[in-house]
């Protein structure tokens, strides 16, 4: 029988109504083309500029077909969707947003099925996760497609999804991985240590890459996002979702997500100690904070969403005036 990755906890697959997919398109629409204040979001320069070269010389994109690394670290679909903006969109900039409008609307698909609009409006406004859709726009669709394997009802459609993720950005075949370790330990029913082992991956990953990337000399000046002091703000949040997860979960928030979600949210707040830029991996995954947060008990849920608001508004201030 075609059953689906271990990924929900029910047999039930979730489909936007008509008038969810037009406030979904609307909003993100709205969202990434609005002006933020004049700010300028610094990857956007490259993408333009890789857009450009994909116009002038296609043939780049084909590079080694004989390298099978070079295949797998191409980002081939990225590629193939940079030069579509280049070839039908006068202006570059515009139609390289189409990609943020494609990646935000995908997380709000996911998010639906969990959230009121109110929620979703509300705290989907902050400025990590603008920067995120606006400006590290090859992530956001990567992550946001791999959001929507728990659409797919059968096991060949959400590995098609999965597959598609590292080309578009290759950072994914971390997901590969971490859903690989996510399946054994539902294999073996080892599912309660999901926690410590996503840590421990985690930690283990920061330490990795400090050592293979040479972070010491990365100027902390420039990733304040990153700094011990911000990180320290979101420990609160992230740690009472953790405790309460294996409370009664009237969300049927899918397990693999949250195990992602704490993968991630480690890499992050352990970041500061080794120079590493965190919060690129946070912001993937602060969507999915604000979904375990909305299962929480009326009183905790209350007080942590009131927190991550404080904050919001802390950060747009920064943001702002900085």
């Amino acid at each position: 029988m075609d059953k689906p990755l271990p990924i929900s906890n029910k047999k039930k697959y979730y489909f936007l109504g008509k008038v969810d997919v037009l406030l979904a398109l609307i909003f993100s629409i709205a969202f990434v083309y609005y002006p933020w204040f004049g700010k300028e979001f610094e990857d956007v320069i490259n993408y333009l500029t890789r857009i450009n070269d994909l116009v002038k010389y296609p043939e780049i994109m084909n590079g080694n077909k004989s390298s099978i690394q070079e295949l797998l670290l191409s980002e081939r679909v990225w590629d193939q969707l940079l030069l579509l903006v280049g070839t039908y969109f006068q202006d570059k900039l515009i139609g390289f947003k189409v990609l943020g409008v494609i990646a935000l609307f995908n997380y709000t698909y996911f998010l639906r099925k969990y959230l009121p609009w109110g929620i979703i409006l509300l705290f989907l406004l902050n400025p990590i996760f603008i920067d995120l859709i606006n400006s590290q726009t090859r992530s956001a669709l990567a992550f946001s497609i791999f959001l929507l394997i728990s659409r797919v009802p059968n096991k060949y459609g959400q590995l098609a999804l999965l597959l598609v993720c590292p080309f578009i950005h290759f950072s994914m075949y971390l997901l590969i991985f971490l859903v690989g370790v996510f399946w054994v330990l539902h294999k073996i029913n080892w599912e309660k240590y999901i926690i410590p082992t996503a840590i421990i991956g985690a930690l283990s990953f920061n330490l990795v890459y400090f050592l293979a990337t040479n972070t010491s000399v990365i100027d902390k000046t420039m990733y304040q996002s990153s700094s011990l002091l911000y990180t320290s703000i979101w420990l609160i949040p992230i740690g009472i979702n953790a405790k309460n997860y294996h409370s009664k979960n009237t969300l049927d928030f899918p397990p693999l997500y949250f195990f992602i979600l704490i993968f991630y949210s480690t890499v992050f707040l352990f970041s500061p100690f080794f120079n590493l830029y965190g919060s690129r991996f946070f912001a993937l995954v602060f969507p999915l904070l604000l979904t375990m947060t909305y299962g929480l008990p009326k009183n905790l849920r209350k007080v942590v969403f009131t927190l991550i608001f404080i904050n919001q508004i802390i950060q747009f201030y920064y943001w702002i005036f900085k």
